[in-house]
């Protein structure tokens, strides 16, 4: 068996690595949708409830996703949610470094709004 013959898909008896970065961005106080693809990402972050949220340009200064030309790069939106006005922040592409560093970059905001909260 692959898995480690562990109910959560552990790879050679360690957790999953996909489990474990979504708890990393969960414990940073992200909530998130979405999954993950054998050579995609198709993620959306946004502030758990009752937490202090982010606004488009602080959001988009902090993750470094914006492009020379001042647009959100491609891959990644920035947006209100039409029902509860939350910044939702997406990413949708390959895993890597570009994704490595988002998530990083994400975990990092996360946790200074934690310390604001």
């Amino acid at each position: 068996m692959t898995d480690g013959g562990r109910p959560d898909g552990g790879i050679n008896g360690d957790a999953d690595p996909q489990l474990a970065l979504l708890q990393r961005i969960e414990e940073a106080g992200w909530a998130s949708g979405g999954g993950f693809g054998p050579n995609e990402v198709n993620l959306g972050f946004f502030r758990q409830e009752d937490r202090l949220d982010v606004g488009f340009v602080e959001a988009t200064e902090r993750l470094g996703i914006l492009g020379d030309d001042g647009q959100v790069r491609p891959g990644f939106s920035v947006a209100p949610d039409s029902k509860t006005g939350v910044t939702v922040i997406s990413y949708s592409g390959p895993p890597g470094e570009q994704f490595d560093g988002f998530v990083d970059r994400l975990v990092a905001l996360g946790e200074e709004l934690e310390v604001k909260q």
